[in-house]
């Protein structure tokens, strides 16, 4: 016998925004989305793969869509990984943008195992306009994977009564490769 008292259904939203920026901006990075299960840390569909081919820190950067609002906290995470047998270091940078930038970055060795960079944001500011996330690398030719990249509103912020919601559209390509660009 199976009771149940309630059951909450939480909606997903899937953005379409823009597809990864080069970050700075005309630096040589290059990099794509493939349908390569056998590469994707969730084992489906989609995983970006980028190549800093610069001689400095260089990478890609996504925005989502979001009003941070002070008082409230935001999570974002990303796995990240290297193509084989070297390592790369990675910096993860979380960034609540316009208004008085708010940033949190972290470093971390990449190699040829998934690791996840996992990062708080708390909003001490007003007037921010979206939300970004930067994956950053310091290794020149050194394929790194990206997959899985989530950015979501803590539900224990100040005056919060929604749920979890995954703020970055198409985090890993399940739907398509299109809003990835390539």
């Amino acid at each position: 016998t199976l009771i149940v008292d309630s059951v909450v259904i939480n909606p997903v939203t899937n953005e379409h925004a823009p597809p990864w920026i080069v970050n700075p901006a005309g630096t040589n990075v290059t990099w794509g989305v493939y349908d390569d299960p056998d590469s994707a840390h969730d084992g489906t569909l989609g995983v970006m793969k980028m190549t800093n081919n610069t001689s400095q820190q260089a990478g890609l950067y996504k925005n989502a869509t979001a009003s941070p609002k002070q008082g409230e906290t935001y999570s974002g995470s990303v796995w990240v990984r290297t193509d084989d047998d070297t390592t790369a270091s990675v910096t993860v940078k979380f960034t609540a943008t316009g208004g008085t930038t708010e940033e949190v970055p972290t470093t971390l060795t990449a190699n040829d195992e998934w690791q996840i960079a996992s990062l708080k944001l708390p909003i001490a500011n007003a007037n921010h306009t979206g939300l970004q996330m930067t994956i950053l690398s310091a290794a020149r030719g050194v394929e790194l994977h990206v997959d899985d990249v989530s950015i979501v509103k803590n539900a224990w912020s100040i005056d919060d009564t929604s749920a979890h919601t995954n703020l970055v559209s198409n985090p890993s390509s399940e739907i398509d490769l299109s809003e990835w660009g390539a």
